[in-house]
């Protein structure tokens, strides 16, 4: 401390031979309170609270304003000469004075001057300030600090700049943090508060031609300016990975460094994906370069986030945080810590395409803690120079080939062109095809060592981010990729080719160029439904690809390692799973199609400590990977509408050790919650639910479920949340007959019936069975006991079936001309009496009443304000070849029936129809109005029903 004491003291005499003011001690020569310690063994070493009652100027004493001024040569542009910060007495956050930041129009900065705050190299420093503002709009407040050497000149790269603020009248204090020890000769501390126009806070889209909005005639007031030095601390799992495999504990290493000499006490808290808290540990801490080892006690499997308050004088000072997952064991080591990978393992990996150089040593490791054998990993970088590119190449070589994990066929991505490369050719980030399509002599110095390196190993080239594609880049598809596949053909042999294309753009350009590319990798962003990825699969499958032609699904995570990435995690799996669905159900037109799937940037990295913090969104990945290796998607079970069940069979090729068993894998997506139960029979021994995370549930028996009349089933009964979960421990035999079970044909004709259908079985043993096949919906009688006009002919039918056999049992089905088009539930019950099980089995379809040639579409009116009338208006189109003749009928409570006549209405033509309801808002407030199309010709009438809404 003595030397410490020195050494700030030479500074002090420096200063005052360089004529730069020293700091105060104590107390400033304008009679302001502003603290500075001399020996810096205080928390807090300055505090500027803009009394200074004897201090003459505008501006406090050691302070100034930081604006242009011509007269001086001092140009700052966007910070003109008139906005002139000043003392005010309006306002203050204590005491009777502050500071008011003017703003006429432009920006405004108050600065303090060099060699005011001394400081120590290597600590750590916050600044703290309150600010007020006054209709503020576009605006806003931020504090600016840099370091400064030993003669007042700010240190290259040594400035940290705080996030922009919106102030309000109400005092709020504003933050930043400056972290020290990597600048050498650092000797002060400036800093600046300011007001700035949005073209100084703001990245502009447009250059020259962007056009700022801005605000005039406002002002920001700021007071009690504090800094204080914070203790250095970091906190990071004690595995590399932050992946932990039980029976391994969790376990944190927390380093604090400080130099002000106090006690200090820890508060670790550990948090789950829902912001839980599952741990709490206090304890004292030491200044140390060794660090202290602390293991949070968490209950079950799955993400988790410490933070660690570091406290004085029970005041929290500092803040470190980190992420970990714990996880179960692998459940075959040799594939997923080493050895040659599955086909099925291979299908799952990762793509890095930030902090690729600082997860090249640990990928390996992490890789294999979380099952993932496919890798594409990032080789371009906006800061890339030709220098530094054969490094690169000589990493990523060694994590390729490394021993310690076992890569299925890695691929390098090139997303970005390198600032200097782009700023030569002159083309987009996003310009890699433009890039690449030129001379190799213009882009080879930054890519020709990864080729070489790299080239034998990783054949897969993945171009683009699939953030965006250019107009540019879809004009040079065609003329480029084929250019560019040859010319990496000298280094790789039989390079593939695969373009990052967005979700939301269709295929048709990159299919024009199909025989130049080996496929494409399509990026979901965080938010992209599920109906996404179920139509991309779509699309790819029904485009003319060659075989082996691959799709690559790459599902961006979440840009939060932090709570809100929960949410994320739940998605995530359910489109991992309707992705698997959607290739099941294209797998007859694209039997040889490879379908890939990958978790792009799963993690972020620590500020300080530099450890991986993964995100919620890599535990649940990992804990699904493990269910749905070795299996895919048989079935769809989801009876329940707006539910989701789909059935997990093994695939081929399994061992009797290796064989996964079956399963299935449920969420609710849009069902009411009391309705979204899976209530089948799943065989006669308990089941078992896994989450996301890979926490299993307490076995859960089937039960007894009376049928009347003295019978009774065994069935098993989970309710369903909107997070998915497996279902493990199901009879595959039950629920492969179960998902067998269907209506052939499953439109009807709103005609008059008889229609007729049948119903489908397979019998998935190696033995006949035989029983009774129920129709218990569309229901004979509504639950008042009306006859809802349905007839179906016969409703109990006896059948039996061979070994593998599958039988159609014919069924008439008819319903009365009221009868509302669109889907309805087909229930069917199999009460098996002979076979390997005795077993009633309920299993659904669906028909889809529906009227081919006429489309019905209606909506409800309501009058003017002041009037309770409304009208409902029918448009009805005619998508025949012929002109139809028809009648709309309209039909509400207590009012009489209504029709009109359409006639001779022309192929391809729509007209409308106008039905009035006076007094209809309150009458029929909360009810459904009617209306139908008849077409006499073929005797068919098409209904819909409209509910007419609560009055507002």
């Amino acid at each position: 401390m003595r030397r410490a004491i020195k050494k700030l003291h030479s500074r002090l005499a420096l200063c005052l031979a360089t004529a730069i003011a020293p700091p105060a001690l104590a107390q400033d020569t304008t009679g302001g309170s502003v603290l500075l310690r001399p020996d810096r063994a205080s928390r807090v070493i300055a505090v500027y609270d803009f009394e200074e009652p004897r201090n003459p100027f505008e501006v406090p004493g050691q302070f100034f304003r930081a604006q242009s001024d011509p007269t001086q040569g001092i140009d700052r542009p966007g910070y003109p000469i008139f906005n002139r910060a000043e003392f005010d007495t309006d306002y203050a956050r204590s005491g009777e004075r502050s500071v008011r930041l003017p703003i006429t129009r432009g920006s405004v900065s108050l600065r303090l001057r060099p060699g005011a705050l001394p400081i120590f190299a290597d600590a750590d420093y916050r600044v703290d300030v309150s600010v007020r503002a006054d209709r503020l709009e576009h605006a806003r407040f931020r504090l600016v600090a840099r370091l400064l050497d030993d003669r007042g000149r700010p240190i290259e790269g040594a400035q940290w700049v705080g996030e922009p603020a919106l102030p309000s009248q109400d005092w709020q204090t504003v933050s930043l943090s400056i972290q020290g020890g990597r600048y050498a000769g650092a000797a002060f501390l400036q800093v600046d508060a300011e007001a700035v126009q949005p073209e100084l806070y703001r990245t502009d889209s447009l250059e020259a031609h962007q056009v700022w909005p801005q605000d005039f005639n406002t002002a920001v007031w700021i007071d009690d300016l504090r800094v204080t030095q914070l203790p250095r601390m970091m906190l990071a799992p004690a595995e590399p990975s932050a992946v932990f495999l039980l029976p391994q504990r969790p376990e944190l290493r927390l380093m604090v460094r400080d130099l002000a000499g106090e006690a200090l006490r820890v508060r670790l808290t550990t948090r789950d994906h829902l912001g839980r808290l599952v741990d709490r540990q206090t304890g004292p801490v030491r200044s140390s370069r060794t660090p202290s080892i602390w293991q949070p006690d968490v209950p079950r499997l799955g993400w988790y986030r410490s933070i660690a308050q570091l406290e004085a004088d029970g005041t929290v000072i500092m803040e470190a945080a980190t992420s970990f997952i714990v996880r179960d064991g692998p459940a075959s080591p040799p594939d997923a810590m080493g050895g040659y990978p599955t086909a099925e393992q291979s299908r799952f990996g990762l793509a890095v395409t930030r902090n690729a150089n600082t997860l090249v040593t640990m990928l390996p490791e992490l890789a294999a803690r979380v099952r993932s054998q496919g890798l594409t990993i990032e080789a371009w970088t906006p800061d890339l120079e030709p220098g530094t590119i054969a490094r690169r190449a000589e990493r990523f070589s060694e994590l390729l080939r490394s021993t310690n994990h076992a890569w299925s066929e890695p691929g390098v991505a090139l997303g970005v062109v390198p600032l200097t490369l782009r700023e030569d050719l002159v083309v987009d980030p996003d310009g890699v095809i433009d890039t690449l399509r030129r001379e190799p002599e213009q882009w080879g110095g930054y890519l020709e060592p990864m080729l070489e390196r790299v080239g034998d190993i990783a054949r897969r080239w993945r171009l683009g981010d699939g953030r965006r594609v250019s107009q540019t880049t879809l004009d040079l598809l065609g003329g480029s990729l084929p250019s560019i596949r040859n010319e990496f053909s000298v280094l790789v042999p039989g390079p593939r080719i695969e373009p990052a294309w967005p979700a939301s753009l269709g295929f048709g350009p990159i299919e024009a160029v199909r025989d130049s590319v080996a496929g494409v990798a399509v990026l979901f962003s965080v938010g992209t439904g599920s109906d996404a990825v179920r139509d991309a699969v779509e699309r790819f499958a029904n485009a003319d690809w060659a075989p082996d032609s691959e799709l690559a699904l790459v599902f961006d995570s979440s840009p939060s390692g932090v709570f809100v990435g929960a949410g994320a995690a739940g998605e995530l799996v359910k489109r991992l799973v309707t992705a698997e669905a959607a290739r099941a159900d294209a797998a007859v037109s694209m039997p040889r199609v490879v379908t890939r799937y990958e978790l792009r940037d799963p993690w972020s990295i620590e500020p300080r400590s530099g450890a991986v913090a993964p995100h919620p969104t890599l535990a649940a990945w990992a804990a699904s990977v493990d269910r749905m290796t070795g299996r895919h998607i048989a079935a769809d079970l989801g009876f329940v509408p707006g539910t989701r069940v789909y059935l997990l069979t093994p695939t081929e090729g399994h061992t009797e050790e290796t064989d996964p068993g079956g399963a299935l894998v449920a969420w609710n997506e849009s069902a009411d919650p009391d309705e979204a139960v899976v209530q089948l029979n799943l065989g006669s021994e308990p089941v078992t639910l896994v989450d996301i995370w890979g926490n299993r549930s307490r076995p859960i028996a089937p039960m007894q479920q009376d049928l009347g009349q003295g019978r009774s089933i065994e069935v098993h009964r989970i309710q369903l949340g909107p997070d998915p979960v497996f279902i493990e421990g199901i009879d595959v035999d039950l629920a492969l007959l179960t998902a067998s079970i269907r209506l052939d044909e499953p439109v009807l004709q709103a005609t008059a019936g008889p229609h007729e259908r049948s119903i489908i079985l397979t019998n998935p043993w190696p033995v006949a069975i035989d029983g009774d096949l129920i129709l218990v919906e569309p229901n004979e009688r509504s639950p008042d006991g009306s006859s809802t006009g349905w007839d179906i002919s016969p409703r109990v039918k006896r059948f039996s079936a061979g070994p593998g056999q599958t039988i159609r049992v014919p069924v008439e089905l008819s319903f009365a001309r009221f009868e509302p088009s669109g889907p309805k539930p087909v229930i069917v019950d199999v009460i098996l009496r002979s076979g390997p099980v005795q077993e009633r089995i309920r299993a659904s379809s669906t028909l889809d009443i529906r009227l081919d040639g006429v489309e019905l579409v209606a909506r409800i009116v309501r009058a003017e304000s002041g009037s309770t009338d409304l009208a409902l208006e029918a448009l009805i189109t005619n998508t025949t070849t012929n002109p139809l003749d028809l009648a709309v009928l309209s039909s509400a409570p207590g009012y009489p029936r209504q029709s009109a006549a359409v006639v001779q209405l022309a192929p391809g033509a729509s007209t409308m129809r106008r039905f009035a309801y006076p007094a209809g808002s309150e009458r029929l407030s909360g009810r459904v109005i009617y209306v139908g199309v008849d077409d006499p010709a073929r005797q068919g009438r098409l209904n819909i029903s409209v509910p007419v809404e609560p009055n507002p």
